[in-house]
C-alpha cells in the first residue's frame, strides 16, 4: 500500500509538470505570436473608408497642422520598434490647444510646435525643433535625444540633441517666466545625410517611448528661389473690425514694394479680417497659420487679448515662436525674410520704389557681395494718428487709406539698436528675434549670437511705424519742432488706392 502511494504521488507530480511545462510553452506562444504581429502590423492606422464625394482627412489635417505625423499613418504604413523606442503613433501622442505636442522629462515639460530639416553646408544635415520649455531659469542640467524616424527601417536612428538655442536674450531678464520659447538642432549622422527623417520625437533617454512625434518639415523650391517672403505674428482682433480695411491697403503696399508672399499667424480674428484674408489666399499668394497659446496659458477668446497686453514678455515669446516657424516653413523657398507688423512697413526713398532696388543701393563691407551679407537693418520712424486732433485730411486720397493719409512724422530716427526691423537673409540665419537676427551661420560654418550686417542709411529708405491708436510718449508729442512732413508714401498714390479700392469692393466692406 505505501509503495502504491508513493507511485500515485509520482505521477501526480509529473501530471502537474507536464501541464505547468504546458501552459508556461503556450503563454511563450502567444507573447511570441503577438510581439511578431506588433513587429509586422506596426501601431493602429488613421487609414479610413470615403466615397468618392467625400473630403479627405488627411490633406485636412496637413494642411492645418503640418507637424503632425500624418505620412506614417496613412493607410497603415506606420514604423514601429518593439524593442527600443516605440513609434509615437497620432494615438500615443499628448497634444495640447490643438497644435502642440508635449513631452514630460525628469525636470522640465517640452510643448513642441515644429520640426525642420535644414541641409545648409557646415550646419547641417539637421533636424531643428521649436517649442517652449517650461521650466523657471535657463540651466540646462538634463540630457535630451532625438530619435530620427526614417520612411525605411523598423528602428529609429537615436541621436544626441546638440545645440539649444534660447530665442529670447538672457540678459533682457524674463527668467522667472515658465515657459520659454527655444530652438533644439539634431545632426543627422554621416550615414544617413542622403535621406530626409520623416519625422522625430524628443526625449530623455534614448529608449524611451516618446509623447511627441513631429513630422519632418522639408519644403522646397521647384525652381530658382523668390526674393522675399514677409511673417506677420500671432494676429489677435476679435473685436476691431476696421483694421480689415487698412490690412488690405498694408497688403498691397507690400505687394508693390516685391514682396512674393505674406504669412498671417492667427490667434482670433474677426469675420471681416477674415474676408480680407480668404481673397488673398484664392488670388494672391498668403498663407494663414491658425494657433494657439501652449500649456497652461488661456485660450479663453475674450480674455487673451488682455492676457497678452498685460503679460509682454509672454506674448514676445509667443511671437518668437511664430517667426521662426514661418522661417523655417520658407527659408528654401526664398532669400529674404521680413519680419513686421501690420501697422509698419520699410518703405525705400526717394526715387527707389521696390526692396529689391534699395537693397542694391545699400553700401556693404568691402569684398562682400550683397549675397554675403546677414541681414538689411531698417530704422524706425513713428507716423503720428492725430487726424481727430489735425483734420487736415487730403480730399485727393480716400479717408480710409490709412498710410496715405497720414504723412506727419517723428523728425528723427529711432537708434539703429531700437525697433529696427530687418531683411534676414536665409543663406545664413539660423533663429530670428522681431528685430534682428538671434543666431547666424558664418562663412567658417560657426553659430554666432546676434547676426552682423549692413544698416540701410536712411536716404535709401527706413520703417514707417504708424501709430494707430497708440498711446505711448513717442506717439503723443503732437505737431511742432520735432514733427516733419514726408510724403514718400505718396509715390504709390494711384496705383496703391486704385487696388485697396478694388479689394475692398470685392469683399463687401466698400
Amino acid at each position: 500500500m505505501l509503495l502504491l502511494r508513493v507511485r500515485r504521488v509520482r505521477w501526480r507530480k509529473k501530471i502537474f509538470k507536464i501541464l505547468l511545462l504546458t501552459v508556461v510553452s503556450l503563454l511563450s506562444y502567444i507573447i511570441l505570436i503577438l510581439l511578431i504581429k506588433s513587429i509586422f502590423q506596426g501601431p493602429p492606422s488613421l487609414n479610413l473608408d470615403y466615397d468618392n464625394n467625400s473630403v479627405n482627412i488627411f490633406d485636412n489635417i496637413l494642411e492645418s497642422h503640418p507637424n503632425f505625423p500624418i505620412d506614417h499613418s496613412k493607410g497603415g504604413s506606420a514604423k514601429y520598434s518593439a524593442t527600443c523606442a516605440r513609434y509615437a503613433t497620432p494615438f500615443d501622442i499628448k497634444h495640447n490647444n490643438v497644435y502642440w505636442q508635449v513631452q514630460r522629462l525628469s525636470q522640465e515639460t517640452y510643448y513642441l510646435y515644429g520640426a525642420y530639416y535644414d541641409s545648409r553646408p557646415k550646419v547641417g544635415p539637421a533636424v531643428r525643433i521649436l517649442g517652449v520649455r517650461e521650466k523657471a531659469g535657463l540651466n540646462y542640467s538634463t540630457e535630451i535625444y532625438c530619435q530620427l524616424w526614417f520612411s525605411y527601417g523598423q528602428n529609429p536612428i537615436i541621436v544626441k540633441v546638440d545645440y539649444i538655442q534660447y530665442l529670447f536674450r538672457d540678459e533682457w531678464g524674463s527668467h522667472d517666466e515658465e515657459q520659454k520659447p527655444y530652438l533644439l538642432s539634431c545632426m543627422v549622422p554621416p550615414d544617413y545625410q542622403g535621406s530626409v527623417p520623416d519625422s522625430v520625437s524628443l526625449v530623455e533617454s534614448p529608449c524611451e517611448n516618446a509623447t511627441n512625434n513631429l513630422r519632418v518639415i522639408n519644403n522646397r523650391a521647384k525652381g530658382e528661389k523668390e526674393d522675399f517672403f514677409v511673417c506677420v505674428k500671432c494676429l489677435n482682433f476679435k473685436d476691431t473690425p476696421e483694421i480689415a480695411v487698412r490690412l488690405v491697403e498694408w497688403i498691397e503696399l507690400l505687394k508693390i514694394l516685391g514682396a512674393n508672399k505674406i504669412v498671417f499667424y492667427a490667434l482670433q480674428i474677426n469675420p471681416d479680417i477674415s474676408k480680407v484674408l480668404k481673397h488673398y489666399k484664392e488670388t494672391w499668394n498668403i498663407e494663414v497659420v491658425q494657433t494657439s497659446l501652449p500649456g497652461t496659458l488661456p485660450n479663453v477668446p475674450d480674455f487673451m487679448y488682455a492676457y497678452l497686453s498685460q503679460r509682454v514678455e509672454q506674448q514676445c515669446f509667443q511671437e518668437l515662436i511664430d517667426y521662426n516657424d514661418c522661417f523655417y516653413q520658407n527659408f528654401n523657398l526664398y532669400n529674404y525674410a521680413v519680419l513686421i507688423d501690420i501697422d509698419e512697413v520699410i518703405v525705400p526713398g526717394g526715387s527707389l520704389r521696390t526692396w529689391k532696388e534699395m537693397l542694391k543701393k545699400v553700401p556693404i563691407p568691402k569684398g562682400q557681395k550683397p549675397s554675403d551679407v546677414q541681414t538689411f537693418s531698417a530704422r524706425n520712424v513713428f507716423f503720428m494718428d492725430d487726424k481727430e486732433r489735425f483734420p487736415d485730411w487730403n480730399d485727393d486720397i480716400p479717408r480710409y487709406m490709412h498710410m496715405l493719409q497720414h504723412v506727419h512724422r517723428m523728425a528723427y530716427y529711432s537708434h539703429i539698436s531700437i525697433r529696427a526691423k530687418s531683411f534676414h537673409s536665409t543663406r545664413y540665419a539660423l533663429a530670428l528675434h522681431n528685430h534682428f537676427g538671434r543666431t547666424c551661420i558664418t562663412p567658417e560654418g560657426k553659430r554666432w549670437d546676434w547676426c552682423e550686417g549692413s544698416v540701410i542709411p536712411v536716404e535709401l529708405g527706413y520703417l514707417h511705424h504708424y501709430c494707430v491708436k497708440r498711446s505711448k510718449e513717442e506717439c503723443t508729442f503732437g505737431r511742432g519742432p520735432n514733427s516733419t512732413v514726408d510724403n514718400n508714401i505718396w509715390k504709390y498714390k494711384d496705383e496703391l488706392t486704385s487696388a485697396t479700392k478694388h479689394v475692398l469692393t470685392s469683399v463687401g466692406i466698400l
